[in-house]
Order: C-alpha cells, then sequence, then structure tokens
C-alpha cells in the first residue's frame, strides 16, 4: 500500500518510490518449493533478499514448505 494510499496524500517533499503494482504481481506469483529452498538457503547464510525473494517465501502455500521456512527463520534466530 503507497503512502498515498495510507494517508490520503503525500507531503509536498514527498516521493511515493513504491511500484504497488509491482510488489502485487510478485506476490501474485505461484511459489517454486526449488526456488523457496534457493532463497531459504541463502538466508541461511545471512545474505540480504530481494523484493522477488521475499515475495517467493511469501507465496509459499504449501505446509511442508512453510514449515521449512520456519524452521529456517529459528535457526536464524539462535545463530
Amino acid at each position: 500500500m503507497s503512502s498515498s494510499t495510507l494517508h490520503g496524500r503525500l507531503s509536498g517533499s514527498a516521493a511515493d518510490f513504491i511500484d504497488d503494482a509491482k510488489l502485487h504481481g510478485l506476490l501474485a506469483q505461484p511459489a517454486e518449493p526449488g526456488r523457496v529452498r534457493e532463497v531459504i538457503a541463502k538466508s541461511l547464510n545471512k545474505e540480504a533478499l530481494t523484493a522477488e525473494e521475499t515475495a517467493a517465501l511469501l507465496a509459499a502455500e504449501d505446509p511442508g514448505l512453510i514449515a521449512e521456512i520456519f524452521e529456517a527463520a529459528r535457526r536464524l534466530k539462535r545463530d
């Protein structure tokens, strides 16, 4: 959601830099298990994730895959 939508309008000096359509498009893509596991591995190496990679994690619907994401998150939190 863009700032202009959230607050009704932007302040005079603000710029709406969030591409809402791109974000919605990324989130609409189905999560491919292999890709999600690649992103999990990257995160476990403590590498920054792109918006596309983050969207792949958010799009996961398979319970087993979601469990893998949460296990990786627990490992990252412990380390």
